[in-house]
């Protein structure tokens, strides 16, 4: 008869566990979350303070039985990142941060998997959320994160293997541009030479989109690392005045967008050079301000394709572009028929009064809306702008003068509300 069986394990019975699966000995067990569980009120024993749990599930192949495995996070991240380390894999890792309310890691989700270019899709998992919740919580943070992150991230991509194809990539879409501030610094600085994406769109659309879906994981409180760039006394008052929902939207937005932006200022000491997606180009929104004239959507599909793929020294099927062109014709009507189905769920009030929380960020410049170092689309387009903006708001990127490229880590001057040098626009 078909049953669960439930294991404890710790020290070297875990050790030997996760190394006979490494070595094939065993079958690789999917990662159902992490628990932590609460000590009684009367226990006063400081030793049983509670630390989270990993869970695991592992199905036996030939039998109709499967185990429930609980072991020490922390512990299990240390043993992991111990095995990983010395393991040789052709599984290149592929990571999608987003900052448009899910719609951009949908979209790029929905062509990796269906493009047939050999890419496995591992959509928003999970464990990612528990971990990025934890992280808020101040449960997990320094070496134990680090090593939990880099840890789960190889057992999932190991468990994937098997549908990696030509490719050879695991994709992994963040869950939700709430979460990127907890997990975006820490997968940069363990995988720094993996891929990293991170597509956007403008705040109030991004606002407006997670209004029409209630699942989307877009409003959580304002991460703290972003108090520096966010004056919370300049941004409250004018956040009151939207409902919680659009705040929680727009406070989401805002710290996915700042995490993006520390990175790339500090970026000789992060490394983090991610392939930035405007949202405008996949999705032809031709004849707005940084779009451009020209529908430059299958170029821009071509190119974000050669990244995920690492295959720009290399011409891609004919197959999969066309399959990728109409998963990406799908998500685009599907988009349309709901921008229509839900016309003027913001006002102009609100709207205008989400751009001016945009502008509470020292590093954003409203109207634009083109983040640095955006991959313009182009044959030969790069992960790095020719030249920084030095523009205003009415120019287009780059068409203001060069900027010095060698401004120190930390020295930068926050910049007035007429002075666009050295800021994003966005």
């Amino acid at each position: 008869s078909s049953g669960k069986e439930v294991k404890n394990l710790s020290g070297d019975e875990m050790n030997q566990f996760f190394k006979e699966v490494l070595d094939g000995k065993c079958p690789t067990p999917s990662i159902v979350g992490m628990i932590t569980t609460k000590k009684s009120s009367g226990d006063t024993d400081s030793d049983s303070d509670p630390s989270p749990q990993l869970v695991l599930k592992q199905e036996t192949d030939g039998e109709e039985t499967s185990s429930i495995i609980y072991a020490p996070l922390f512990e299990a991240g240390s043993a992991l990142t111990k095995l990983f380390e010395q393991q040789l894999t052709s599984t290149t890792l592929c990571f999608i941060a987003d900052a448009s309310s899910g719609l951009g890691t949908k979209m790029l989700g929905k062509i990796a998997s269906s493009c047939g270019a050999g890419m496995a899709l591992i959509q928003e998992p999970a464990w990612m959320t528990a971990l990025a919740n934890l992280a808020e919580q101040k449960e997990v943070s320094g070496q134990n994160l680090e090593q939990v992150m880099f840890g789960l991230c190889r057992l999932h991509a190991w468990q994937e293997r098997d549908q990696v194809g030509e490719s050879r990539t695991a994709v992994f879409t963040l869950p939700g541009q709430s979460c990127t501030a907890n997990l975006l610094p820490v997968l940069q600085k363990m995988f720094p030479c993996e891929r990293h994406v991170f597509v956007y769109d403008s705040c109030t659309d991004s606002v407006s989109r997670s209004l029409r879906n209630s699942e989307l994981s877009s409003s959580i409180p304002l991460s703290n690392n972003v108090d520096k760039t966010i004056t919370p006394k300049k941004l409250n008052p004018i956040l009151a005045q939207l409902t919680s929902s659009r705040a929680g939207a727009v406070e989401a937005w805002l710290s996915s967008v700042d995490t993006f932006l520390k990175l790339k200022h500090s970026e000789r000491k992060s490394g983090y050079i991610p392939f930035v997606c405007r949202l405008g180009f996949l999705m032809g929104q031709i004849g707005q301000l940084g779009n451009g004239q020209d529908d430059k959507s299958e170029l821009a599909l071509v190119n974000i394709l050669q990244y995920m793929t690492g295959s720009r020294s290399r011409q891609l099927k004919d197959s999969v572009i066309n399959a990728a062109k109409e998963t990406l014709d799908q998500v685009r009507i599907e988009e349309s028929e709901m921008l229509e189905k839900y016309k003027g769920d913001l006002s102009k009030g609100d709207s205008d009064v989400i751009e001016e929380c945009a502008f509470a960020h020292k590093g954003i410049l409203i109207q634009n809306k083109t983040l640095m170092d955006t991959v313009q689309p182009n044959k030969e387009w790069s992960l790095k702008a020719a030249k920084k903006m030095t523009s205003c708001a009415c120019c287009m990127p780059g068409e203001g003068g060069e900027s010095d490229d060698e401004e120190e880590d930390g020295n930068e001057v926050a910049p007035s509300k007429n002075d666009a040098k050295s800021q994003e626009v966005l």
